[in-house]
C-alpha cells in the first residue's frame, strides 16, 4: 500500500455538500452577486443586491421588497420554489410562482410553471408561462408616472 500525501482540502467538498444536503435550511447571501455553478444548495436562499444562477436551486428564492436586489437565472438555471425579489431577469426555468415587486424580463428561453405577479413585465417572444400573469401595481408603477399626470391626479383627489 502506497501512502500519498492528503491535501488539509481533501473532502471539504463532501462534508460541505453533507451540511446542505442533510439539513435544508438557508443560505444568506450578501451584498455581492454569487454565483451557484455547481452542489445545488437545498433550502431557501435570502439575498440582498445580486444573485446569478447558472446551476440548480431547490427552494424558494428572496430578497427584501425595498432591497433593488435582482435574480438573474441563465438559459441553464433552474429555480425549484417560489421567487419574490423587487427585480427578475429570467432565461431558465421557475418552477414556482414568482414575485417581482418591481419588474420581470423573461427571455426567449425562460420557461415559469407558476403564476407570475409583477408591476412592469417584459417578455421576448418565445417564453413560455404556465400559469396566470397577474398584474399588482406597486411602487414601481406609482414611480414610473410622468409628473403632470402625478400633479393632475393630486390635484382632482384633494377637489
Amino acid at each position: 500500500r502506497r501512502c500519498v500525501p492528503r491535501s488539509p482540502h481533501a473532502g471539504a467538498r463532501h462534508r460541505r455538500e453533507g451540511r446542505r444536503r442533510g439539513r435544508g435550511g438557508r443560505l444568506k447571501v450578501g451584498r455581492d452577486a454569487a454565483r451557484l455553478l455547481r452542489d445545488p444548495p437545498i433550502g431557501d436562499v435570502h439575498f440582498s443586491g445580486g444573485f446569478h444562477v447558472d446551476g440548480h436551486v431547490k427552494g424558494n428564492v428572496d430578497a427584501p421588497a425595498d432591497s433593488g436586489a435582482t435574480l438573474s437565472v441563465s438559459d441553464s438555471g433552474v429555480v425549484e420554489g417560489s421567487v419574490a425579489v423587487p427585480n427578475v431577469v429570467l432565461n431558465g426555468t421557475v418552477k414556482g410562482d414568482i414575485l417581482a415587486h418591481d419588474r420581470v424580463e423573461l427571455g426567449a428561453t425562460a420557461r415559469v410553471t407558476g403564476n407570475v405577479y409583477y408591476a412592469l413585465i417584459e417578455m421576448e417572444m418565445g417564453a413560455e408561462i404556465n400559469g396566470k400573469l397577474i398584474h399588482e401595481p406597486g411602487k414601481a408603477g406609482g414611480a414610473r408616472k410622468e409628473p403632470a399626470v402625478a400633479a393632475t391626479e393630486q390635484n382632482s383627489a384633494s377637489s
